[in-house]
């Protein structure tokens, strides 16, 4: 049986597998965002030095809130919206080694945004979100290698937008949300990447909340932050990949923070700026280091203070 690795988490693959190098976790990104008007706007942090970083490309259409896909050396910003007025289906990369980005041929199936997005190897899935009119319970994606729309059969258990991602090597979690006005979920669906299948796991998170930011170590995943009318929340799930069991993680965000940028390297997760406090435009960063579960703040700030981002990470193959 061949190895693969990718984010330098060893996967079995059969025969005829493609050998992935360890992904060098270079850059954490956050992509787009809203200050009092919707922004293209690039920065993040480097991960070797915990320096901030601010690129001088912009994605290509000025929005907010997309769903971000990681792919070895490649980040997707897919989706998003501008206020009440229009929903977008396209899909903007990065290169994460050279920093420059462009537009993909492939649109979202679903214009929305507020999605979320999980990841493996081959190909990245969005999920659920917000298209100006309804709720949606939709998952599509793309396939990094040929950079093609995947649009699986099957659909969210609930529609729900403001949800989470967060990816294993074999599954991801579509995590929380909102499904209607002030109504908050603690659903967690999981996404078989293998056959496309979607179940509903019998955990559910510690809080129903949105804007949450799911981050992950090679064993567990983390959702950090989010809201809950009239809350703004420090508080971080863990889930077990092993065992699909969900609790507290043992340290909560230094400070309340929701709809920021969640970014992730071996040894901590972090969420990008969002709103802080009771509802102040951030720069700062917050998360945990994973191996003590402890709060882990970075002194970098972004460039721009903004909330509804995306993250995405990663760098040279």
């Amino acid at each position: 049986m061949a190895q693969c690795f990718w984010n330098n988490h060893l996967l079995q693959e059969e025969v005829n597998c493609v050998v992935y190098s360890a992904i060098n976790y270079t850059y954490g990104l956050a992509l787009t965002g809203l200050t009092t008007v919707p922004v293209g706007e690039i920065d993040g942090i480097v991960w070797s030095t915990l320096a901030a970083i601010n690129p001088s490309a912009v994605i290509s259409s000025t929005r907010y809130a997309p769903a971000g896909l990681s792919a070895p050396g490649v980040g997707y910003a897919c989706g998003g919206r501008y206020y009440s007025t229009a929903t977008y289906s396209e899909i903007d990369s990065i290169d994460l080694v050279a920093l420059t980005t462009a537009n993909v041929t492939a649109t979202l199936n679903v214009a929305r945004g507020e999605s979320a997005g999980v990841q493996y190897f081959e190909a990245g899935y969005v999920a659920g979100g917000h298209d100006n009119a309804a709720y949606q319970n939709e998952i599509d994606g793309l396939s990094f290698a040929t950079e093609a729309q995947l649009n699986p059969a099957a659909t969210l258990s609930v529609s729900a937008t403001g949800l989470a991602g967060v990816s294993s090597v074999n599954v991801g979690y579509f995590c929380g949300g909102s499904t209607a006005t002030l109504t908050y979920t603690d659903n967690i669906d999981r996404i078989t990447f293998s056959t496309e299948a979607v179940n509903t796991i019998s955990a559910n998170i510690g809080i129903a909340r949105l804007g949450l930011g799911g981050t992950r170590s090679s064993t567990n995943g983390y959702l950090l932050g989010g809201y809950y009318s009239p809350t703004r929340s420090n508080y971080i799930d863990k889930i077990s990949f092993a065992t699909e069991a969900v609790g507290a993680a043992g340290c909560t965000l230094a400070t309340t923070r929701s709809s920021g940028a969640a970014v992730y390297n071996d040894d901590i997760g972090i969420m990008m700026g969002g709103l802080t406090g009771s509802s102040t435009k951030s720069t700062s960063m917050g998360g945990l280091a994973f191996a003590t579960e402890t709060s882990s703040v970075p002194a970098a700030s972004l460039s721009l203070a903004r909330y509804n981002m995306t993250g995405v990470q990663g760098g040279a193959a």
